[in-house]
């Protein structure tokens, strides 16, 4: 019996000797071959870890075979090898205990800032930010946004990050950036990497300055319950009542809420409805407006709905009407066509601003 167990075990040893020693042998090929174009941490990880345990299946294994079930003298040299193996492969886990924890926050640590619930929104959000636009989704523009964003969110605890801020962050983007690269360059393609380190900071810490000033006067549009809007959207509703009764009728009539479609509108300041340049150029008119973004943006959404009031009226249900409202024709809009919405939006906030009462029921 003991004899068979014997046997087994030296069967054992022998297929785990002959498989390790094959099988690492390939991986030491595969990934040597891989060094002088990858020298990562994990390259260096799985070739240490294959030498080691090429070790171990070529030396060490057969040593503890003969070692243990010998029947004979051994030499010293040969009991001072099997020693030294041993004592190896104990200095070795270490390393590899070490080695393995270095992955660990290469791989973990950076992933780190998704346990934080703020983070989460953040970070789920930036993917989807115009996706028509390869820039935003370069890795190194989305971890911009995120720091920005996040920084903000802390910083401002009565709010938080709300879904759609990140949609502010961009056209102060766009204009900060269009400083460092050439005129002829098409910001939509270009490699925000290829920018010196210090030029990519002015950016981030521009556009962080800028969208902080933009959301001082907007907040509480992001607090609980989002007051700011709320208001805006039933003010809206009383201006386009007043001024193009039709279309209000018509909609009403269809069971349309206009927070079904203008929440969008306030949340993200038009910046889904309208191309990013036509988007800049309506915020350098919202800047140079006092209250710009609080009170004008008001009147330049009445004048936005109010121009496609006759395609609106041609819809004749529910479903029709809500499929335009979200999907306006304005991709070919330019700067001219802002120019005349702004122009339209300004006769409207001086027929109203100084009569508040005119958009009480």
């Amino acid at each position: 019996m003991t004899s068979l167990i014997n046997i087994s075990l030296i069967t054992y040893f022998t297929l785990v000797s002959v498989i390790g020693t094959l099988g690492n042998g390939v991986i030491l090929l595969a990934y040597g071959n891989r060094w002088n174009s990858s020298k990562s941490t994990s390259v260096i990880f799985i070739l240490i870890l294959a030498c080691v345990d090429l070790w171990t299946c070529l030396i060490v294994v057969p040593a503890i075979a003969i070692m243990e079930y010998r029947d004979f003298d051994v030499p010293t040299a040969i009991c001072r090898f099997y020693s030294f193996s041993k004592n190896l492969i104990i200095i070795s886990s270490f390393i590899m205990s070490f080695i393995a924890l270095d992955r660990f926050l290469n791989i973990a640590v950076p992933h780190y800032r998704l346990l934080n619930p703020r983070r989460v929104k953040i970070h789920i959000d930036i993917p989807r930010m115009n996706p028509l636009m390869p820039i935003f989704q370069q890795i190194v523009v989305q971890e911009l946004f995120e720091r920005i964003l996040f920084i903000w969110a802390i910083r401002h605890p009565a709010s938080g990050y709300v879904q759609g801020i990140n949609d502010l962050v961009t056209p102060f983007f766009v204009v900060f950036l269009s400083e460092f690269i050439e005129n002829d360059v098409e910001i939509e393609n270009f490699d925000i990497s290829s920018l010196p380190e210090a030029n990519r900071k002015i950016i981030e810490a521009d556009s962080y300055w800028a969208t902080s000033h933009l959301l001082e006067g907007i907040q509480d549009n992001y607090t609980f319950a989002q007051p700011g809007i709320q208001y805006k959207v039933r003010t809206l509703e009383e201006l386009v009542k007043r001024i193009d009764e039709p279309l209000y009728r018509h909609l009403k009539n269809q069971h349309i809420e206009f927070l079904q479609f203008a929440f969008r509108w306030m949340n993200n300041l038009l910046m889904r409805e309208l191309p990013v340049r036509c988007t800049i150029r309506l915020w350098d008119t919202y800047l140079s407006e006092q209250n710009g973004f609080s009170q004008f943006h008001l009147y330049i959404c009445a004048s936005f709905l109010i121009r496609f009031s006759k395609d609106l009226l041609r819809e004749k249900d529910f479903q029709g009407i809500l499929l335009l409202l979200q999907n306006l024709p304005t991709h070919s809009w330019t700067s001219n066509d802002i120019s005349i919405l702004t122009a339209e939006a300004y006769q409207l906030k001086v027929m109203f601003a100084n009569a508040p009462r005119h958009l009480t029921s």
